[in-house]
């Protein structure tokens, strides 16, 4: 019977250490899934980020083209309809 106690108290102790080594591989793999998570999370972020600031310079570059160009095409017509009435006036 005493000879049966021992092997099953080692079992047991091996089965301890077992379930907190399978506890830690848990944990280890957890942080590694954690760790990938916010690895994508922040080249995401960055990428998007970069994108975002290339899609607002592209807007803010388009405004102001188009801007000067509203300011720009307006007084060209403008001044080539006095110039016509000029013509008109000297004829």
């Amino acid at each position: 019977m005493g000879a049966r106690s021992i092997p099953d108290q080692n079992n047991n102790i091996g089965s301890i250490s077992f379930s907190c080594i399978s506890y830690y591989s848990k944990l280890v793999e957890v942080v590694l899934v954690v760790v990938v998570v916010v690895v994508i999370a922040v080249v995401v972020a960055v990428v998007v980020g970069v994108v975002l600031e290339v899609v607002v310079v592209v807007v803010v570059v388009v405004v102001v083209v188009v801007g000067v160009g509203a300011r720009v095409l307006p007084n060209k017509k403008k001044q080539q309809k006095q110039q016509w009435f000029v013509a008109a006036e000297i004829e």
